[in-house]
């Protein structure tokens, strides 16, 4: 390397440094890890193969994480509207559990008949937790009409926000290009109340900047 690749690739890993403490990024990486105990608590206290449901399911990690074992006690369904991702997810829990129950499907989940390829009332949880932070209220709200048809009556629908008074929003807009719409964590109550659900738990990150909401159907 000559002396200005050098300074561009010591800058570069300088920046990922930084980047990866940041608070927003660690709230990620919890948000993730939280997901996996929670399917794996799911998936061990289940009698049978649980039908689960990842939207906007992105690189899947919480899932390939879970291992073998748990992996072939799912009935598992990734939808997402990047191929790429869909096709990277796949291979990588197959490679986990070759034997894996997976389906994936491309689509746009704000369309009304995005969910049609599903049952009704046939997915025991479903989860979406990086999308909805750049979805408006109603956008979100018709997102999740969507897919509240395909919830098991006794099923869970788990979401999660971030909270805007925990980052500063303007790094990541500014650098990143994620302009993400600026909520608190009573928000999500009551985006899940207009939707239909009651809150059943939530659970909020250490550093307080995301917030992840266990629902179920309102009686």
């Amino acid at each position: 390397l000559n002396s200005e690749n050098q300074v561009y690739l010591a800058t570069g890993v300088v920046l990922d440094t930084w980047f990866v403490e940041t608070t927003l990024a660690r709230a990620v990486r919890t948000r993730k890890d939280f997901m996996k105990c929670y399917l794996q608590d799911a998936l061990n206290q289940s009698e049978y193969p649980l039908s689960i449901l990842s939207v906007a399911s992105g690189s899947s990690r919480e899932l390939r994480e879970l291992g073998r074992d748990l992996l072939g006690k799912v009935k598992l369904h990734l939808f997402d509207n990047e191929l790429d991702s869909l096709t990277y997810s796949q291979a990588m829990c197959e490679e986990v559990n070759p034997d894996i129950s997976l389906h994936t499907q491309k689509g746009n989940c704000l369309r009304r008949n995005a969910f049609d390829v599903y049952s009704a009332d046939s997915l025991d949880i479903i989860y979406s937790v990086g999308l909805y932070d750049y979805l408006s209220d109603n956008l979100m709200l018709s997102s999740i009409e969507n897919i509240k048809k395909i919830l098991k009556p006794n099923g869970k629908f788990v979401f999660a926000l971030k909270d805007s008074s925990h980052f500063d929003t303007w790094l990541y807009d500014w650098l990143f290009d994620w302009t993400f719409v600026p909520r608190s964590k009573a928000d999500g109550f009551t985006l899940a109340e207009k939707a239909g659900f009651d809150v059943t738990a939530a659970y909020t990150s250490l550093c307080q900047a995301i917030t992840i909401y266990e629902c179920k159907n309102q009686i």
